[in-house]
């Protein structure tokens, strides 16, 4: 059985996620639908099939796409954290989503 992980939880994405929830209802729903999804990482770690979008010096990160929306989220050792959470938008808006996902996995895995 795999240890549960430690999530940490950003301010930033605090403030997405709240966000997020008051878009509309199927904003609402994928953004539900992830953050269940992120528990069983919690719970069970990432699955081996799943290859990480980028790394930091320390970390994996990865991405969870929805109809309407994106969570990124970074995994070093037994820690992990959503660093970003974003509407779906287009390809530019993801690109730079994924740039400030990047940006904030860097700066809390060093």
């Amino acid at each position: 059985m795999t240890p549960k992980l430690e999530d940490l939880w950003l301010p930033d994405v605090e403030a997405e996620y709240l966000a997020l929830l008051d878009v509309n209802k199927d904003v609402c729903a994928d953004v539900g639908n992830q953050f269940r999804a992120f528990d069983q990482v919690l719970r069970r770690g990432v699955d081996k099939s799943w290859r990480s979008i980028d790394r930091t010096n320390s970390a994996e990160i990865y991405v969870m796409y929805g109809r309407y929306a994106l969570m990124f989220f970074a995994v070093q050792g037994m820690r992990v954290a959503v660093v970003k959470w974003t509407i779906l938008g287009n390809e530019y808006e993801q690109s730079q989503a994924r740039e400030e996902a990047i940006r904030r996995a860097t700066q809390l895995f060093p």
